[in-house]
């Protein structure tokens, strides 16, 4: 999602679609180094490392 405001509320806006299968994710985090990126994501009771 990207973020951002109107001058009065903020607007969550999807910008990408990443499918994980049948895991929610409940938390995530986006690291660039170098040329490549990393998403780094919670799903249930596990850590999951994906290279996008």
């Amino acid at each position: 999602f990207e973020l951002s405001h109107n001058g009065h509320r903020f607007l969550a806006e999807e910008v990408m679609r990443y499918e994980t299968g049948p895991n929610v994710v409940m938390t995530c985090s986006v690291r660039d180094v170098g040329s490549r990126t990393y998403l780094v994501a919670g799903q249930e009771s596990h850590c999951q490392l994906y290279n996008v």
